[in-house]
């Protein structure tokens, strides 16, 4: 493993393996279109499959998150990203229908549960408070560029091959992630002083870290509804221009990847800012600016491809600007006993909202009469958004009532002119 004195290299490599478990992550929306079509499904059918992801990540993350608070979390990395690499070559052999997808997506997405949410806390166990901002920033971009990659990789691969055949590739990612995390992250024990309780109970005695983790699945509602139909409303516009399905599909999967990739620059340009200007300031900016363009995005259907594609990706921008700062703010107002604990119920809630998102975006389309076999309808496409917008408001509401709050952590608002870093 890399020296304790070189954390940096050591953040380097995590996120590299970071970017390996996620490899499994975005390949299902990539290929959404074509299964719509191939296995006659409706847009709630399809939006279930993609959510099925977070039904495993739900079932898994709450118990292996809160278990790091007491053993080293190295055991669970590693078998945690073999099993998603696991689950997803089963993907590729035996998917044949909504249910053989739903219950091997809801297989893929338990190994998400013992990496991500554990590398985020050994992230923030690893670097202090001034330089935790840009730390989770770095890590949790690379949530993103994993995802970017997963969604070009399947694209080509699809494109030239078959779906299959990019699900194949796709599964030696994780194991490329599970052979990085076993050889750097070291087989210790937890820093702080292991709880008596394993869950968590004893968040829900932390209101500052309630409306946090509030914040995190309202951003997390708007930021999951928008990955997973991102590319079946692009190829809905590219299909206007009289492009077929096959090669629309190619094309938004790939423009989906660059907007996603941006949204991992802003995340970490966000992290980077919220250690000058405080987390509070930075999560109102990006979800005053987010909120209103998911409230426009799909009602902008008719206009002009390259118009729509720019707003995707501005709004790609935007609702990831605080994601990171999100993160880091529950691990500076968690008790420091139960950072494990409060990282859970954090990612656990989030990605509830991540689950049930896709799902409501699909049956406003189906109750629209514009599933995802018709494209067609702006009606459709503008109420679907409209109801990711929704969660997207809640969160500068939750943030301006966490600042009335009595002793919030100085990283938050800081005063007197001074930056986070110097507070």
């Amino acid at each position: 493993m890399p020296r304790s004195d070189r954390p940096y290299i050591w953040l380097t490599l995590l996120c590299l393996a970071e970017i390996g478990t996620m490899q499994v992550f975005m390949n299902y929306p990539a290929i959404l279109p074509l299964l719509t079509e191939e296995w006659h499904l409706n847009a709630s059918q399809a939006g279930a499959i993609f959510s099925a992801y977070w039904v495993g990540y739900l079932g898994s993350v709450l118990f292996l998150t809160s278990l790091t608070d007491r053993v080293s979390p190295k055991r669970i990395y590693f078998l945690s990203a073999l099993s998603a690499a696991i689950a997803n070559l089963a993907f590729t052999w035996w998917a044949r229908d909504f249910a053989s997808a739903f219950v091997l997506r809801t297989l893929t997405g338990i190994g998400l549960a013992g990496t991500y949410a554990p590398g985020m806390k050994m992230v923030a166990e690893r670097f202090p408070g001034e330089r935790r901002g840009l730390a989770m920033g770095i890590y949790t971009s690379c949530f993103s560029v994993g995802a970017s990659l997963s969604l070009f990789l399947t694209g080509i691969l699809t494109f030239h091959l078959s779906w299959r055949s990019a699900f194949l590739v796709t599964s030696a990612g994780p194991v490329l992630g599970a052979i990085i995390g076993f050889l750097i992250i070291q087989d210790h024990a937890p820093t702080t002083a292991p709880p008596t309780r394993i869950g968590p109970a004893q968040v829900f005695r932390n209101p500052q870290a309630l409306l946090v983790i509030t914040a995190y699945s309202g951003h997390s509602w708007e930021l999951f509804g928008l990955r997973a139909w991102m590319v079946a409303f692009l190829g809905a516009c590219l299909l206007q221009t009289g492009i077929p399905l096959d090669s629309a599909t190619d094309l938004a999967s790939r423009y989906a990847a660059v907007v996603i990739l941006l949204g991992a620059g802003a995340s970490l340009l966000g992290g980077w800012c919220s250690d000058r200007w405080g987390r509070g300031r930075i999560i109102l900016l990006a979800s005053l600016v987010s909120s209103p363009l998911t409230l426009l995005l799909g009602w902008t259907y008719p206009l002009p491809f390259p118009l729509v594609l720019g707003l995707v990706g501005f709004l790609g921008i935007a609702i990831m600007f605080d994601s990171s700062t999100l993160s880091t703010a529950v691990t500076e107002v968690a008790d420091p006993q139960f950072v494990g604990s409060t990282l859970a119920l954090h990612s656990f809630s989030a990605f509830l909202a991540a689950a049930v998102s896709p799902i409501v975006f699909g049956a406003v389309l189906d109750l629209a009469g514009s599933g995802a076999a018709e494209w067609s309808s702006v009606t459709g496409w503008g109420f679907a958004f409209t109801a990711m917008a929704l969660g997207a408001f809640a969160v500068p509401f939750v943030i301006t009532r966490l600042k009335r709050s009595q002793n919030l952590p100085p990283s938050f608002f800081p005063r007197d002119g001074k930056n986070a870093r110097g507070t």
